[in-house]
């Protein structure tokens, strides 16, 4: 019998017209097939060192350096393009380093939706994660998303007054993008970006058009915004930012009680839409709606903890209704019934059960698996406990 031939094997080649693109991937990665038309290709095609659309910003790695643009567009009548030039440039002292080569990074991992590049000589390691960028390109939610960022540093600020004052220009220019005063701060921002003078509250909507005209959904971030400002006032010893900053507080908090806090013996609401709510999910110019952006009117649990979150001191004086509140809970709990995986919005539900039954709810805070993001366990007790 003759034996079997042995497989054709093709002979290694060495392309001159396709780049090669494993220079750029760490060995663990060389076994398998590299992508491509990857979201991450300009950094691993010729020098590597052209800028990557990372949704919203381009992205830039060269010289052992890492250089991120927030790109502004170009028009022309044939085009519109985004123009990258350097905001912010991350590197080391080591960048220079004797042994950095023309390959100056590595893909260490990636996924459909991120990639890990190191800068091997500088130590740098950078998760870059592809975004919707929070609405920042249509001036919407600024006050929602900022306001987290200005209550954590006005908290470092307090503490550490050295390094407040090391990073106050950063800190006021996220207050300015939407509390700005006037020429005190940056003329290129127009004042009180979302706040509204005469509705007395923010509208989150920016400059999106919808048929029912501006809109607002969270009403206690908003209320952390202009709280979390009234704070970095207090750690920079800024009268007129905590003055500002703490009436648009108090207005945010009457606009919420009064629009969005539906009580059953007012009059605000028809009769037929106040029997089924305890409290609005948008609030639109026009129209006010029990859905979410983000769930449907049954989740009754979500539409409460959309009005909480985040929870903190100030949520006491944007709940100071007991009364209310007892209403709310109740209309709420029997949502939660039979459902094992909204133990994070349950924290919400049972926090503001804590304002008049302090002892069935932390029986059940203390049961809870699971907490929102920017909550915890802890923060709980301490609401609990504070009542």
């Amino acid at each position: 019998m003759s034996s079997s031939p042995l497989p054709f094997l093709f002979p290694q080649t060495q392309s001159t017209i396709l780049p090669n693109p494993s220079n750029f991937f760490s060995q663990n990665l060389l076994s398998s097939p590299l992508p491509t038309n990857s979201f991450f290709q300009n950094f691993v095609l010729k020098n590597g060192d052209q800028p990557e659309y990372i949704h919203p910003y381009l992205i830039k790695s060269s010289n052992s350096s890492l250089s991120i643009s927030y790109p502004f567009l170009l028009f022309t009548s044939s085009m519109l393009y985004q123009v990258f030039v350097a905001d912010l440039t991350i590197s080391t002292p080591s960048s220079s380093h004797k042994n950095a080569t023309k390959t100056s990074h590595v893909i260490s991992s990636y996924s459909d939706l991120s990639v890990t590049l190191d800068i091997p000589y500088s130590y740098l390691r950078f998760f870059l994660v592809r975004g919707a960028d929070f609405g920042f390109g249509v001036y919407n939610d600024h006050h929602f998303h900022l306001g987290y960022f200005l209550y954590g540093i006005a908290v470092l600020a307090k503490i550490d007054p050295t390094w407040g004052q090391k990073y106050k220009p950063q800190a006021y220019a996220l207050v300015t993008d939407f509390l700005n005063l006037g020429q005190r701060f940056n003329s290129h921002s127009p004042r009180l970006r979302c706040f509204d003078l005469y509705k007395l509250h923010s509208w989150a909507s920016g400059l999106t058009e919808f048929e029912d005209g501006r809109n607002q959904e969270s009403t206690s971030e908003a209320v952390n915004a202009y709280y979390a400002a009234a704070l970095l006032g207090l750690a920079y010893r800024d009268t007129r930012l905590v003055t500002t900053a703490s009436t648009l507080t108090a207005l945010e908090i009457h606009a919420a009680q009064t629009w969005w806090h539906v009580k059953s013996e007012e009059n605000l609401y028809a009769e037929e839409f106040a029997k089924d709510n305890r409290i609005v999910g948008i609030l639109w110019a026009n129209k006010r709606d029990s859905k979410l952006w983000w769930a449907s009117e049954e989740c009754r649990e979500c539409r409460l903890s959309i009005q909480v979150l985040p929870l903190l001191p100030i949520t006491e004086s944007l709940f100071s209704d007991a009364v209310y509140v007892k209403e709310l809970v109740e209309w709420t709990l029997p949502s939660l019934k039979n459902k094992s995986n909204v133990d994070g919005w349950k924290g919400f539900t049972y926090a503001l059960q804590g304002i008049y039954d302090k002892e069935n709810s932390l029986k059940k805070i203390r049961m809870l698996k699971d907490f929102d993001d920017g909550n915890s366990f802890s923060n709980l007790l301490w609401w609990i406990h504070s009542r």
